[in-house]
């Protein structure tokens, strides 16, 4: 019998240890490999020889793919979420990968049909400006990043279903966010509007918040950037604020990511009171007032318009002439303070009293909230008081003792009392002037991008056509032309290409111009989890629910989503959105997309800052010494230290392919899985693999105790029979029987928990009680090997290729299947078998492995 490659190996090195510093092993045919005193280049042999496996399964297996699971099949759907092809993954993306990783494997193990692919969220401003920085086009650049990072996964052992994958810049992709762009707009869901824009001056372009710094500079030229009024598209997402709160009630999300979404969308009820204007405003007679409190109506001392509002923009050139430029410098300043404002010189009336009120424009007032303007009531609210203090205007009181006061006919009611609100909004609505009103802080979702490297948005312009025309869907992918020029000014590069922008209405057929918008790649992220589930059909976005086979569950929705909480507001909003949008559609039955979501910590990693100027140094210019400080060999002087979320801009994002040249991408995994739980920060110190390392090869050395003292018992006829054990020997295997029960229950629930810190803890509590009876007889029982296949099963979702190589040992011992492949004899699709068991232990294997996968199917049940 040919051993595999770690039993080879763990003989040699033992002779090794005994003096000899350098050895060398034949493995994979005539392949040589030197190793030094320890071994841990065999780990990257073991690992080369899986991942060769693994892609070889995965090139000549059955590679279709369908919506949902195999009939009869409970089904799991792993997502991580959306990984930018930006360059190099540091360990930061790595421990994502890792834990949607495990939970994919664990449920594999208990018998799911599981999927868990990735993609790449490719189109975005990023690779456009590293296009233009290189010279080359963002095409090249995205695709070269794309392959390096698929490179990095395969080489760390992450097992994807990689039949699955989808790019977001590819067409085929893209057609698809078109298409629903189109029913969005056939749906009245997006729309065009005049937005502000910060722009640049000199660069002739739209800048991103990001892009404009803490003076209000443009990035790229210097310039002081401008707010300027453009034509941009939306996308209501305020249509379905209130239910977008409502259901979160029934998601398994963390309570922050939760809490972070209703502040965000934060629904409230209460009353629009109308200010009728002193003097007209062209059409404008009113200002409206949205309140939640009507009582403090009587507090009001004067109106405070957002710099959105639209008596300040449409309007503006009708203000009086003494407050139009102070308004417009207000209306345009990129970094408006919270104070800043403006006498706007119109006066609103009081609908109760007849007061005279101040109409002024604010910096602090909500833009896109509600009415766009607020009643100030400085008496009450402190920033209120502070921005009267700042014009000079009087403070009146509306309530004293807890009664109103300066109310006329409603003096002495109760100033906080739901029964005085009742009062105040009848007679508002009775007299003409208030009415009840809901509204959510979600703002509509501003889609458009005067850039190049985007979807582009499928709608024409034609002079002819009073609206927007929307391009027919038998039209669709409208194709993002390749020969443009980037220079990162200008404006649109797709407005520059006649040869493009010029077309036909497809509504009357006269001439039109394209669209040259590009879609905000939030986007694009938006609802890839469902092109997930069915990415070859070239038909529809997805296959709708209700023509599956009723005997298939849906692989929709995604049952655990791993991410960070810092997309709790933005994407998965978003893809909420979107994700219910489909529901109404009938594309899917599901009306929220994730289930679970594990908010995953970030990883931090040393920073080092010169101690002269306070930049950020690359490693190589940075030398650790004895006492674990940073000395800048330039200097020579001591940097400032730091940790800090792992990023290529601070260099301390360290690429997992170079620490698994020292320890094995296996240690990696369990390091980042086992040292803090899932959802709590990690701080990368890489003298932690050392205790890893200590735990993977404990492993090892049983795996070679137990060869050896197998090897031993069949040449002298040792082996035990379980009929024939009584006293001692039989107590010892009762106990380890009762021990691997309690832990495959123990590590179950763990897992189920996600909760990999106690998964490695109960795995080598096993291993303290496995570790004494593989040095005797009690070793040849099929009780043991029972226990022995459970210990290195639950290593598999945190070790993979250790895992695949012990168990091949196993194979070579007692015929096992492999971890990763097929079924067993059972039926329960739990493992992969890629070789055929051998005959009358074979049979053992099966019957202790279909013990085995009923205490894990069954195991949390008890629980």
């Amino acid at each position: 019998m040919v051993w595999p490659l770690l039993s080879s190996t763990l003989k040699q090195i033992s002779s090794a240890s005994i003096g000899v510093n350098r050895c060398t092993v034949r493995c994979f045919g005539d392949n040589e490999i030197s190793l030094g005193s320890n071994y841990k280049s065999i780990f990257r042999s073991v690992e080369r020889k899986w991942q060769a496996q693994w892609l070889k399964d995965h090139e000549e297996g059955d590679n279709s793919v369908k919506p949902y699971a195999s009939p009869g099949k409970p089904k799991k759907y792993v997502l991580a979420m959306f990984p930018y092809p930006s360059g190099r993954l540091h360990l930061g993306h790595m421990r994502v990968y890792a834990i949607s990783h495990a939970v994919a494997a664990f449920k594999k193990l208990r018998g799911y049909d599981v999927i868990h692919p990735i993609g790449w969220d490719s189109f975005g401003l990023p690779a456009e400006n590293a296009a233009i920085d290189r010279g080359i086009h963002p095409l090249e650049w995205t695709e070269k990043n794309i392959e390096d990072m698929r490179d990095q996964l395969r080489q760390v052992g992450l097992h994807f279903d990689w039949q699955r994958e989808v790019a977001t810049h590819k067409p085929e992709y893209y057609k698809w966010t078109q298409w629903l762009f189109l029913k969005l707009y056939e749906n009245d869901l997006a729309y065009q509007k005049t937005a502000f824009v910060n722009w640049d001056p000199v660069d002739q372009t739209v800048l991103a918040n990001e892009q404009v710094d803490s003076q209000g500079k443009a990035w790229r030229s210097g310039a002081q950037a401008e707010r300027r009024e453009l034509r941009q598209w939306f996308i209501k997402t305020s249509s379905y604020g209130l239910e977008l709160f409502k259901e979160l009630n029934t998601v398994e999300w963390p309570n922050v990511a939760k809490n972070l979404q209703k502040k965000w969308i934060q629904p409230s009820s209460g009353m629009v009171y109308k200010f009728k204007l002193k003097e007209k405003v062209n059409s404008e007679e009113f200002v409206e007032i949205y309140t939640t409190l009507p009582s403090d109506i009587f507090g009001a001392s004067f109106i405070a318009l957002s710099r959105s509002h639209p008596l300040v923009n449409k309007h503006v050139e009708s203000l009086p002439a003494a407050n139009r430029d102070k308004v417009r410098e207000v209306c345009t300043a990129i970094n408006s303070e919270q104070m800043s404002g403006a006498d706007t010189g119109l006066v609103a009336i009081h609908p109760f009293t007849g007061q005279e009120l101040p109409v002024l424009v604010g910096g602090y007032i909500h833009e896109g909230y509600a009415t766009g303007a607020i009643m100030g009531v400085p008496s009450k609210n402190d920033i209120d008081n502070r921005f009267a203090k700042e014009f000079g205007i009087d403070v009146v009181l509306g309530a004293e003792d807890e009664k109103l006061v300066n109310a006329g006919q409603f003096d002495g009611l109760a100033a906080v009392s739901s029964d005085t609100d009742v009062i105040l909004n009848k007679f508002g609505q009775e007299n003409g002037f208030a009415y009840p009103a809901k509204f959510t802080r979600l703002r509509d979702w501003l889609i458009s991008r005067q850039r190049y490297w985007g979807t582009p948005i499928p709608i024409v312009h034609c002079s002819q056509c009073p609206e927007p025309v929307p391009v027919p869907e038998s039209q669709l992918p409208v194709i993002l032309p390749a020969n443009v020029e980037l220079h990162g000014r200008g404006g649109s590069p797709l407005a520059k290409l006649d040869e493009w922008v010029n077309t036909t209405c497809p509504k009357c057929g006269s001439p039109a111009k394209r669209e040259t918008d590009t879609m905000d790649t939030f986007i694009d992220s938006s609802w890839y989890f469902m092109r997930f589930a069915d990415p070859k059909n070239e038909t529809e976005l997805i296959t709708k629910e209700s023509s599956m086979d009723p005997s298939c569950q849906p692989y929709l929705p995604v049952d655990t989503y791993v991410g960070g909480i810092e997309h709790a507001i933005l994407h998965l909003l978003y893809a909420r959105f979107i994700h219910r949008f489909a529901n109404k559609l009938g594309l899917v039955e599901s009306v929220e997309p994730f289930k679970h979501l594990i908010a995953q910590g970030l990883v931090y990693g040393r920073t080092h800052r010169s101690p002269d100027d306070g930049r950020y140094l690359k490693p190589e210019e940075v030398e650790v010494d004895a006492e674990d400080k940073g000395i800048e060999k330039a200097t020579g002087k001591e940097t400032l230290m730091e940790w800090d979320k792992m990023s290529k801009s601070k260099h301390n994002g360290i690429d997992p392919l170079d620490v698994a040249a020292r320890y094995g991408s296996d240690s990696i995994r369990m390091y980042l899985l086992s040292d803090a739980p899932a959802t709590q920060p990690f701080k990368w110190v890489e003298r932690g693999l050392t205790g890893v390392s200590r735990l993977q090869n404990r492993l090892w050395h049983l795996m070679r105790t137990y060869e050896t003292k197998m090897e031993e018992l069949r040449q002298g006829g040792g082996v035990v029979r379980e009929s024939t054990l009584q006293g001692d020997d039989l107590k010892t295997i009762t106990n380890l029987e009762t021990q691997t029960n309690a832990t495959i229950r123990k590590v179950t629930s763990c897992y189920e928990k996600n909760d990999f810190t106690k998964v490695v803890h109960q795995i080598f509590s096993l291993y303290d009680v496995l570790a004494p009876v593989v040095q005797t007889p009690l070793c040849s029982t099929p009780l043991f090997h029972r226990s022995l296949s459970a210990f290195i099963l639950f290593c598999w979702p945190l070790a993979p290729h250790q895992t695949e190589e012990i168990w091949e040992i196993l194979e070579g011992i007692a015929g096992n299947p492999s971890v990763s492949h097929t079924s067993t004899r059972t039926g329960i699709h739990v493992f992969h078998i890629h070789n055929a068991c051998a005959h009358t232990v074979g049979m053992i294997v099966c019957r202790v492995l279909k013990d085995l996968c009923r205490f894990l199917l069954n195991a949390g049940k008890n629980e």
